[in-house]
Formats: C-alpha cells, sequence, structure tokens
C-alpha cells in the first residue's frame, strides 16, 4: 500500500487561512453579543433620582418613566455605552445617552445633563 502524501499547496493554505479567520469572526460577534446582554441586564430594573422620578426598563426593551403627575411609556436600544429611549408619545422628547453603571448608580449623560439614578 502507497501513503497519500498531504501536500501544503496554496489552494490548501488559503483555505485555511479563511477557515481560520471565520471562526474567529464567529469568536468575535459571540463575545460582543455576551457584552451587550450582561449589559442590558444590568439596566433593567427600578431606578430614581429623587422617588419622584422613576426609570423602569423591563427584559423586553420597553420602560415605563414615572413621574408624579403622568407616566410615559418608551421602548428602549443599547449600543455600546449609548442608551436610545424613544416615547411612545410623540409629544415627548426621545433621549440619547451616553450612561454607565456603577455601584447601583445608573448615570446618563445627555444634552440635558448628568443625571444619577439609584437602583430600587
Amino acid at each position: 500500500m502507497k501513503k497519500k502524501k498531504v501536500f501544503l499547496n496554496v489552494r490548501n493554505v488559503v483555505i485555511l487561512i479563511c477557515i481560520i479567520i471565520t471562526i474567529i469572526l464567529i469568536v468575535i460577534v459571540a463575545i460582543t453579543k455576551a457584552t451587550n446582554v450582561k449589559i442590558k441586564n444590568k439596566i433593567i430594573g427600578t431606578w430614581t433620582t429623587d422617588g419622584n422620578t422613576i426609570y423602569e426598563f423591563k427584559k423586553n426593551n420597553t420602560g415605563i418613566l414615572i413621574l408624579p403627575l403622568t407616566k410615559y411609556t418608551f421602548t428602549y436600544k443599547i449600543k455600546d455605552n449609548t442608551l436610545y429611549i424613544d416615547f411612545e408619545n410623540e409629544n415627548s422628547t426621545d433621549s440619547e445617552y451616553t450612561y454607565k453603571i456603577e455601584n447601583n448608580k445608573l448615570i446618563l449623560d445627555g444634552t440635558k445633563g448628568i443625571f444619577t439614578f439609584t437602583k430600587k
């Protein structure tokens, strides 16, 4: 019996490189999605500044802004360290914040200032 020789020709090398690049891209996408899920899960809950202004973020990317005299429902999206809030009521101003969570504090930095909320 003759043994087959395996040659690393150019074609095989190109195929191998493509497979390696594909695996690396899949790993990067998986890590990015897992990181975004962790960040999103940290924001889920009820946050207040003074007991009168309350943001409630739910798992399904919806939420409620509760003020003393009214409530506003919204949807939200998180991308990197930016929080986008889209209010259902068209008279309300949609918001975009750079945000971070530190020690049960939600810090929103937007065009109208910096707001710090404590998790309830």
